[in-house]
């Protein structure tokens, strides 16, 4: 059955109220999804900071006189404490990723994933949860609700995006005597219309910056690996060896992933576009859709799965 179709008999059938269950098991698959994508970038960025912060630490080990505090930090009457390792060039790299509580945050910024690609990905995850409630309201006044969250959330997502902006399409509006399940459909379409810009100019925004911070872990992991091989050839201890074993380890398990964040990004993009299609066209079908949700959901647990792994090796084979 066509969603058109569905429609149809969503308005014939009035007083059935029509749940449009078509709606709730894609939608529900691409939240699903896009919070597994969430957890994957946000596991991706803590990874890279724990990355460098090894990193700095290797430099320290291997230039004591580079250590130092902030100008000011650490006497008897400073308010602050924080240990830098200076650069030979470029700004001072911080010892330690924690900022004692404060709202400052510990200069400079450690992550090698873009801030904005972090908040944009939580808010695709407000986004599509926004969605998710749509499809499963329970009373049309219900919709009404949710519908206004979600265009605040298409708002919050295009503000995070420069250049970006909601469709000036048809928005969502409804008579008395509209049904459950027409209310979904209007409500949905939409929504998702709205935020089918925002997402495509996100993709040409981040096109190719994962693929750049991916190819900073693989120089990261692999002077991490130089180091340590380094230090137990100058003291072959037990120790030593099972650090340079972890951090092979470790590397290797980031070079056999057979996912990226790019190539998921694009595909929670394209997975977004399909569900724009459906809504919008009277030929989409419930299993194209589900189709192409199901292999974007693939997608993100493969790369939430193998980041998490991978922070798990990190963690093993961090020096200090």
């Amino acid at each position: 059955m066509t969603i058109r179709m569905a429609s149809i008999l969503c308005v014939i059938s009035a007083t059935a109220g029509c749940a449009a269950p078509q709606y709730e098991k894609p939608v529900g698959t691409f939240a699903t999804a896009t919070s597994d994508v969430e957890t994957a970038i946000a596991s991706f960025a803590r990874t890279a900071a724990d990355v460098r912060e090894d990193q700095t630490r290797n430099t320290a080990l291997a230039a004591p006189y580079r250590v130092r505090s902030l100008a000011g930090d650490c006497g008897p009457s400073s308010t602050r404490c924080r240990l830098v390792v200076y650069q030979p060039q470029g700004d001072p790299a911080p010892l330690y990723q924690g900022n004692g509580g404060s709202e400052e945050p510990p200069p400079p910024a450690v992550s090698a994933v873009p801030s904005g690609l972090v908040k944009f990905m939580s808010g695709i995850s407000a986004y599509a949860e926004d969605l998710k409630a749509i499809a499963m309201s329970k009373a049309v006044e219900n919709v009404d609700a949710n519908v206004r969250e979600a265009q605040e959330s298409v708002a919050s997502l295009a503000a995070l995006v420069p250049g970006a902006g909601p469709s000036q399409g048809p928005g969502y509006s409804r008579s008395a005597f509209t049904t459950l399940g027409w209310a979904k459909h209007r409500g949905l379409k939409a929504v998702v219309a709205q935020a089918e810009p925002v997402l495509a100019q996100a993709a040409e925004q981040y096109k190719g910056v994962m693929e750049q911070v991916g190819n900073e872990m693989r120089e990261h992991l692999a002077k991490a690996v130089a180091a340590r091989r380094t230090a137990f050839r100058k003291r072959s201890t037990r120790e030593n060896l099972d650090k340079v074993a972890a951090a092979a380890e470790a590397y290797d398990a980031f070079l056999m992933k057979d996912t990226s964040l790019d190539v998921v990004f694009q595909e929670m993009v394209r997975a977004h576009g399909s569900l724009n299609e459906a809504l919008q066209s009277p030929d989409a079908s419930d299993e194209t859709l589900m189709e192409r949700m199901n292999a974007f959901q693939m997608h993100a647990r493969k790369l939430a799965k193998t980041l998490g792994d991978l922070q798990g090796d990190l963690r093993k084979a961090q020096t200090i």
